[in-house]
């Protein structure tokens, strides 16, 4: 696999990570939130939260991922110039290839 599969998976590994812990965090939100009675309201009033650093830069990268467009408009626009001089070549192996090391024939199933 190329250093670019690598950091494909990578990223792909680290967002999947954040999910989950999105997940489990609103998992947890729901069940404190339905086992709050006053009293414990009270007790939890005087509670602090401390995120990490680990924490913050997971969410700003977030943030990033999701301020970022879905288009690479760059890359379309050279493939429309290479398509339109005739010298665009589809390279099957290199497809293949992607397809497989990043598992996204498995959505297509």
């Amino acid at each position: 696999m190329d250093i670019k599969g690598i950091r494909t998976q990578q990223f792909n590994n680290d967002i999947e990570k954040l999910r989950r812990k999105n997940a489990d965090g609103a998992k947890f939100k729901k069940e404190l939130d339905s086992t709050k009675t006053n009293n414990s309201s009270n007790i939890l009033k005087d509670e602090e939260v401390k995120l990490s650093p680990e924490s913050k830069e997971i969410r700003e990268a977030k943030e990033i991922v999701d301020r970022a467009s879905d288009v690479r408009w760059d890359k379309v626009e050279e493939i429309k110039a290479k398509i339109a001089s005739g010298n665009y070549k589809i390279d099957a192996e290199a497809i293949a290839e992607k397809f497989i090391s990043t598992g996204f024939y498995k959505n297509l199933l």
